[in-house]
């Protein structure tokens, strides 16, 4: 991870270049992808396709804390993912409220 947030700070924020990383679905440009996107640019649909890729608690908890929580929909869609049957799906909900209660107070939704 220190390796992978390094690399971040060369690449800068690019959301086209995050869209592309997440293509590859490799645990690295997963990773890569959910530290360089811009919160501001994901959509909801965005955040309901990638959602749906997690396949781990690393990658849930990583995109969650350093993607999702930034967004302008965090708020609804840890709701809407809490009521959702999928392991990573609700687990990410449970993420997005444990990184709130650490990061809250700066999120200027």
């Amino acid at each position: 991870m220190p390796e992978l947030r390094r690399k971040t700070r060369s690449l800068g924020v690019s959301h086209e270049l995050a869209l592309t990383l997440w293509s590859f679905q490799i645990r690295e440009t997963m990773l890569l992808a959910s530290m360089v996107d811009d919160p501001k640019l994901v959509t909801k649909a965005q955040m309901e396709r990638w959602v749906l890729d997690f396949d781990n608690w690393e990658i849930c908890d990583q995109v969650c804390g350093n993607l999702f929580l930034w967004t302008g929909h965090v708020y609804r869609k840890i709701f809407d993912f809490a009521e959702r049957k999928e392991e990573f799906v609700k687990r990410s909900s449970f993420a997005m409220i444990a990184e709130l209660a650490v990061h809250g107070k700066y999120i200027g939704n």
